[in-house]
């Protein structure tokens, strides 16, 4: 009786902590504060959390805990209706379809492969990808043209390339497309050098802004946890976070003044649990929220299935389809989506 007490009691404390830290995260993302906060780390283990809760529910089920139950099982709820779902069922609401406008996006991370190992180069695997699923445009974050893409070359005849100034150099962003584009631009942050560009692509008779965009990196790698001090990690992720949610709000001022409908694709390096991307994703459509299905796992992170590169499109935009793909080329894993313009 003694143990398991002591069991119950170890568990409820696990428990309340849990809770205490889900509705950390749940300020984070509806409101979240300005400047340097290490509480924004907080939103990376919803995942872990959710996780828990399950466990809870059973726990005091077997326990005869009926308020505890209603708890976790109130949590649950709150996460699922309110920060949306981390895992989708597979359904057949996605279909591949040649129809429809495919758009794909990947961090290409030199072509590095998981531990940018200059012994392996996977940009003969990439190309064969592209040539395999043809999307009509491709987004690329620190892509180098030096990477000699066969495929891209030969299939798109407009594209627009931004690595910075002579005086300010920025990890490359790039947009290849089978439309003609009208025109194009990029959105410089300061002290950093990731950053967004745009492009405005004519098809057919409607025109499309297309945002590329690479947030705030976090500088974190497998392994990162084992080789730095603790304190200095914590320290250079809430700093991070907190850039995230500064460039996402100069993304949407921006977006707010395109006269066209708008499709935002890249890498976020932020989960869909942040404030950054609640702020990103409003007023558009999550590709895998609509067909995706399973984890939509885009970065290779060895503790759990994380999804940070997103493709978000307009209300008015029909998204008929999403992909992704689990094939090493970088430490990232491609998306694509494809959908039609209303």
């Amino acid at each position: 009786m003694v143990k398991r007490s002591m069991l119950d009691r170890s568990a409820l404390l696990f428990n309340i902590s849990c809770l205490i830290i889900l509705a950390i995260a749940g300020i984070n993302y509806f409101a979240p504060g300005k400047g340097h906060s290490i509480l924004f780390i907080v939103n990376l283990l919803v995942p872990f959390l959710i996780f828990s809760f399950f466990l809870f529910v059973f726990y005091w089920v077997f326990r005869r805990r009926k308020f505890l139950v209603v708890i976790n099982v109130i949590a649950l709820v709150f996460w699922y209706f309110f920060m949306g779902p981390y895992y989708m069922i597979p359904t057949s609401k996605s279909v591949a379809t040649n129809d429809g406008i495919k758009i794909f996006t990947i961090n290409a991370h030199s072509f590095r492969g998981k531990y940018w190992n200059p012994r392996y180069f996977f940009a003969p695997r990439f190309n064969d990808l592209i040539k395999k699923e043809n999307p009509n445009i491709i987004c690329l974050q620190e892509f180098d043209e030096g990477s000699n893409i066969q495929f891209i070359k030969d299939t798109y005849d407009y594209r627009y390339i931004f690595e910075g100034s002579t005086f300010i150099k920025k990890m490359p962003l790039s947009i290849y497309s089978k439309y003609p584009i009208i025109s194009s631009g990029s959105i410089n942050f300061t002290d950093t050098s990731n950053g967004v560009i745009y492009v405005d692509l004519k098809i057919n008779s409607d025109t499309l802004r297309v945002y590329n965009i690479h947030l705030q990196s976090l500088k974190v790698r497998p392994g990162s946890f084992k080789r730095e001090v603790p304190t200095s990690l914590l320290a250079r992720l809430g700093g991070s976070f907190a850039n995230q949610l500064e460039q996402v709000k100069i993304l949407k001022e921006h977006q707010s003044k395109s006269p066209y409908k708008c499709i935002i694709s890249g890498d976020f390096n932020t989960t869909q649990y942040s404030g950054a991307f609640r702020i990103a994703s409003k007023g558009m459509k999550d590709s895998f929220i609509e067909k995706g299905n399973g984890y939509g796992t885009t970065y290779n992170f060895k503790f759990l299935p994380f999804r940070i590169d997103f493709i978000l499109a307009d209300k008015d935009i029909e998204i008929i389809d999403h992909r992704n793909y689990n094939i090493e080329v970088s430490d990232h894993y491609p998306v694509m989506a494809t959908f039609k313009l209303n």
